[in-house]
């Protein structure tokens, strides 16, 4: 089996777990919480869970799969808070696409930072995370 192919089947099993996962869970906050966590186990893939705050129009990181202590890196490079961050819809064409779509996408984590984050901080942060060129989802 070729490696996309194996990739391919890891995103399944892994978007398979979060759909177990998330199995009776009762509140949103329960459910977006708990459907990053599979993907913390893998060396492929990264999920994050970002929500559109409808009355400032912003995006918002709700979950994400990178342990955290990568987060408190990340944070400290950025000079900015996961929880305080937001992202303005118009200013993301990857998440805009998203909205629209209303689908998933897979993307570099390259491409995906690049695409809201700005661009001088950008490789210094993958540095730093040692995750240049690593798909996310």
């Amino acid at each position: 089996m070729d490696r996309s192919t194996e990739e391919l089947l890891e995103l399944i099993r892994l978007t398979e777990q979060a759909s177990v996962d998330i199995h009776g869970l009762k509140t949103e906050a329960e459910i977006l919480r708990t459907v990053a966590g599979p993907f913390r186990k893998s060396k492929h893939f990264n999920a994050h869970v970002i929500a559109l705050d409808e009355n400032s129009g912003e995006l918002r990181f709700v979950a994400t799969s990178f342990p955290a202590a990568i987060v408190k890196l990340g944070e400290a490079i950025a000079g900015v808070s996961i929880d305080t961050f937001r992202i303005p819809v118009g200013r993301s064409a990857l998440l805009g696409r998203v909205l629209r779509e209303e689908k998933t996408i897979q993307v570099s984590t390259t491409k995906a930072l690049a695409d809201f984050l700005p661009s001088d901080v950008v490789p210094r942060i993958l540095r730093r995370l040692h995750y240049e060129g690593t798909p996310t989802s």
